[in-house]
């Protein structure tokens, strides 16, 4: 038993020493409790940034275990111009949660937001009315932009990657100062009013027509999106363009003068509810023959469209 207790009490005694020298070694020549450890900053500010750094943006884990989910600002976010990590604790950061960035009173902070290719997709109205959000880069990777996503920011030009194939409803609508827009390749779903109150648009690659109008693709075709502002009431036939690929949701829904629609082979997509309430739709032309306009990917809420009489080109 003394043995035993004499070796408890040398460990404490060794145990004692070593903090005492570490804590002379960590001394400065002024008796300052910080340190110049080589890198020009104290230990004190490196833990600053560090935390500065991290707390930027809050993150939470997937269910999975295997990425990371940006919830929203982090307790100290300051920095008007985010560049979204990649990674978050040696794991992919791959999504933005629905409302992330709105209901924070940082988001009249935020300026410019750079999204890194390993998100995959953002959430319903993640950054909605973040009203000084001016620039928006998104990279190859992202797939879904999700409902009024950017709705009421200040964002002058969109460019959607090419990888992307879903946009929600209302995804940039009221971005007053938005002039210009380019879509992804890859889109094969465009929601109901996606550029709502983004006059400015029209004539900067946008182009009117018929009630409705065409925002272009980054492989030279368009899609046919609705103008709340003017349905197609009193327009009887229309010929949509020759290089349009999709025709978003809601398009032509109650453009109930409607008699006749000229529909290129080109079209791929058609959204739903594109052609509700269009009672006196009789008539389709299409483009192309039967078998290719069986295999176009019609949304739900088009029956006008389906009963109308068809007749095919070749």
């Amino acid at each position: 038993m003394k043995k035993l207790l004499s070796l408890l009490l040398a460990l404490m005694l060794t145990l004692s020493l070593a903090l005492m020298l570490c804590a002379c070694s960590n001394e400065t020549p002024n008796g300052d409790d910080t340190v110049d450890n080589g890198t020009g900053s104290t230990n004190d500010e490196l833990i600053e940034d560090v935390l500065k750094d991290t707390f930027e943006l809050d993150f939470t884990l997937s269910d999975s275990g295997t990425y990371y989910i940006i919830t929203g600002f982090g307790m100290n976010y300051t920095n008007p111009n985010i560049v979204i990590p990649s990674t978050y604790n040696d794991l992919p950061v791959r999504e933005i949660r629905a409302r992330a960035f709105t209901a924070n009173i940082s988001k009249s902070l935020m300026e410019s937001i750079v999204i890194p290719s390993s998100i995959e997709k953002i959430g319903d109205f993640a950054f909605s009315e973040c009203d000084k959000l001016k620039t928006v880069t998104m990279n190859a990777g992202l797939t879904h932009i999700g409902e009024g996503a950017f709705r009421k920011c200040a964002i002058e030009t969109v460019i959607v990657p090419d990888t992307v194939t879903y946009i929600g409803d209302y995804a940039f609508s009221e971005c007053s100062s938005l002039k210009s827009v380019t879509l992804s390749s890859s889109l094969s779903h465009l929601g109901k009013n996606p550029f709502r109150a983004c006059g400015k648009i029209i004539g900067n690659g946008a182009t009117a027509f018929e009630g409705a109008y065409t925002v272009p693709t980054s492989d030279g075709k368009c899609w046919v999106v609705s103008s709340v502002a003017s349905k197609a009431t009193d327009t009887t036939n229309i010929n949509l363009p020759d290089n349009t690929v999709g025709i978003a949701a809601d398009a032509f829904d109650r453009s109930r003068g409607l008699v006749s629609i000229d529909i290129p082979k080109s079209v791929k997509y058609i959204g739903e509810s594109a052609f509700s309430e269009n009672a006196n739709l009789a008539s389709v032309v299409y483009g192309g023959v039967g078998s290719e306009w069986i295999v176009i990917s019609i949304g739900d809420d088009n029956f006008p469209l389906l009963e109308a009489d068809k007749t095919y080109g070749g």
